[in-house]
């Protein structure tokens, strides 16, 4: 797991520029207030660089470093971490934060329990190394994060596998689904989980027959991808629907649990897997 943050702190090699020069006006400052216009003209580094003006000089460059590092350290205390692993980004809790509604928090468990249920159809060699999922009970003020299913490989890439990439074109779009199922309404999918899944769709298409253009040259033709892409997914949402129907109360009791506990381990998703119930339809 790789950490990103967005403060490193202070370093005086980057700053030594803006130190010199805080140093230097400091010395001209003082300089100024013992000689007049005239005489500040025509003085010389000697006149200039006193031992009254060296020691002014540097207590103004030691006091400006002193206010820069605290800003930038309460910039940064006020600001989220972001930690990127396989195909996840979690921010951690900073002071910025603000709790989830109940509403909002069984949503996040419904649509993470969608993901969940979906690794079934991933072969035993397929799993990852890493797994995890949580759903956020707090959520910076502008976000709109409910949750994460993590999955890492150690080789750091993920499988070329048909198999696998089929599997994410379920997985993107089955917390809305489950949400649909459990909820009974329809919520805006998540834009990642949307994004994610039709630049997989894509490139699945390509390599299908389908009709689909690789590059369209006209406004028919990129219709005709739209078209393609849109029957996929229905075609993968109505075999979710299906899934999804057979394992009710599976998904049932894993939102509810998830809802209680935040975040469930490798293991335990595991566990969840076995009890899960294979429709064999085309995608599940």
């Amino acid at each position: 797991m790789s950490k990103s943050n967005h403060y490193r702190g202070v370093h005086l090699t980057n700053s030594t520029p803006e130190l010199l020069l805080v140093f230097l006006g400091a010395i001209i400052v003082s300089s100024s207030m013992r000689l007049d216009s005239s005489s500040l003209l025509s003085c010389t580094l000697a006149d200039l660089f006193t031992s009254e003006n060296i020691i002014n000089g540097a207590s103004c460059a030691f006091v400006w470093y002193l206010l820069v590092s605290f800003y930038y350290r309460f910039l940064h205390q006020n600001q989220s971490n972001t930690f990127t692993t396989g195909n996840s980004m979690v921010a951690t809790a900073r002071p910025s934060l603000k709790p989830r509604t109940e509403e909002a928090i069984w949503q996040g468990s419904v649509h993470e329990s969608g993901h969940v249920l979906t690794l079934a159809i991933l072969p035993e060699q397929l799993i990852p190394d890493v797994l995890d999922v949580r759903v956020d009970k707090v959520t910076e003020r502008k976000s709109g994060s409910r949750g994460r299913l993590h999955y890492e490989y150690k080789s750091g890439e993920e499988p070329a596998d048909l198999e696998f990439r089929r599997w994410l074109l379920v997985c993107f779009r089955a917390g809305n689904v489950a949400e649909k199922m459990l909820i009974g309404k329809e919520y805006m999918m998540s834009g990642n989980d949307y994004h994610q899944w039709e630049l997989l769709a894509r490139n699945y298409c390509l390599h299908q027959e389908v009709p689909y253009f690789a590059f369209p040259q006209s406004e028919s033709e990129a219709l005709v991808n739209s078209k393609t892409l849109n029957e996929l997914a229905r075609e993968i949402d109505r075999a979710l629907h299906i899934f999804f129907e057979a394992n009710f109360d599976l998904l049932l009791e894993m939102a509810k649990e998830l809802k209680m506990v935040n975040d469930l381990s490798k293991e335990e998703l595991l566990k969840v897997r076995s009890k899960v119930v294979l429709t064999n339809n085309q995608w599940i």
